[in-house]
């Protein structure tokens, strides 16, 4: 049901620091941090208790809530079964009354499958509906060779010698001599003839 909830403190530091040391015991520790929002997730798999140093109510569509008494607000999201379950969450919230605080869509700031939709309560919350996942054969299939492709250009980096992956061309082997900085000695091939 629940996804992830987010508080937010008067000193970020200070709360990460007690957050950290209270839920070590549990085996609860920060998972993710955005250090230019003054943000972290903990958990033990998945960030799913936030905090962050920002967002009082002050009302308006910038201030992230309603009310304007400078309350400190609260972040509550709920997982969806799918996109359509988003965009569905997303028009009975406003139906029923809710402000919107960002329509249905993709947040890439937070992962590349990361669809959510956000509306303020009656009391100014911000309540949203997220889908993590990919949808379809061949949003996975994007998703598996994305990762793949990631995840051999960094092996390619860390091995000296071969090309960029994409690089036009074939990755030739360096003779040992070469890969040691000694000069290669031109040898004839088999078959080849020397003329003299």
């Amino acid at each position: 049901m629940l996804d992830h909830i987010s508080v937010h403190v008067s000193n970020y530091e200070a709360s990460k620091a007690w957050y950290s040391a209270a839920l070590k015991p549990l085996g609860v520790r920060v998972l993710k941090e955005v250090p230019e929002a003054k943000a972290c997730g903990f958990g033990t798999t998945f960030p799913s208790f936030w905090i962050a140093e920002s967002c009082v109510l002050r009302g308006g569509a910038g201030g992230g809530g309603g009310g304007g008494d400078g309350r400190r607000q609260a972040h509550f999201a709920f997982q969806a079964p799918s996109r359509a379950g988003v965009r569905q969450f997303h028009a009975a919230a406003l139906a029923a009354g809710g402000r919107d605080n960002g329509g249905p869509g993709f947040r890439p700031q937070y992962h590349p499958m990361y669809y959510g939709a956000f509306v303020l309560d009656p009391d100014g919350y911000n309540v949203e509906a997220v889908k993590h996942m990919p949808e379809g054969l061949a949003e996975w299939f994007g998703l598996v060779v994305s990762v793949l492709r990631a995840a051999l250009q960094q092996l390619l980096a860390a091995v000296r010698g071969l090309a960029p992956l994409g690089a036009p061309g074939v990755v030739k082997q360096v003779p040992a001599a070469v890969a040691a900085g000694q000069p290669a000695t031109a040898r004839p091939g088999k078959g080849s003839s020397k003329s003299e």
